[in-house]
């Protein structure tokens, strides 16, 4: 067995993979409960996968073209419920990425700065194309500014602290 967090990547792709494909395209004895169950599974287990590899927006925006490519091929009667469960999927697996870094936060118990401040940090480090994009003087300026005006998270990234389910002492 593989080390690390590829191997768990992986499988929970699978399992996303799998469980949406048993959702949308019921076997003859699958009930609706189980339908419901393997929607349920697809969303946690690319929830999942995103936690560990945070690129599974790509995953549901390719599911979303390859059904629209099927809409326009296909009768749209015939798919309608499963169009249905394709976009309760989408819009429960894209809100919960949208609430990702406070998700993250309450399931690993340490407060995790919003994905802005990454954003910010790379464009900070790697836009400037005189050096061919490893440096920004400008931007990094700005960055240390910030660092020095509020130098602890607390200060640069506040944080609704009832909602992470912590004191502001942790």
């Amino acid at each position: 067995m593989l080390n690390g967090g590829e191997p768990f990547f992986l499988t929970s792709v699978l399992l996303s993979m799998y469980a949406l494909t048993r959702a949308l395209v019921p076997l003859s004895t699958t009930t609706r409960t189980d339908q419901r169950l393997f929607l349920g599974l697809a969303v946690i287990a690319t929830v999942v996968a995103n936690m560990l590899r945070p690129i599974m927006a790509v995953w549901v925006i390719a599911v979303a073209l390859m059904a629209a490519f099927v809409y326009s091929r296909s009768n749209w009667q015939r798919w309608r419920p499963q169009y249905r469960q394709l976009l309760l999927y989408s819009g429960v697996v894209l809100a919960l990425f949208v609430a990702a870094t406070n998700l993250d936060s309450w399931l690993y118990g340490i407060r995790i700065a919003p994905s802005r401040v990454e954003t910010l940090y790379s464009l900070a480090t790697g836009t400037d194309p005189n050096t061919h994009g490893t440096y920004s003087a400008h931007l990094q300026a700005s960055v240390d500014h910030e660092l020095r005006v509020a130098p602890t998270l607390n200060q640069a990234v506040p944080t609704n602290h009832a909602a992470l389910g912590n004191d502001a002492t942790n």
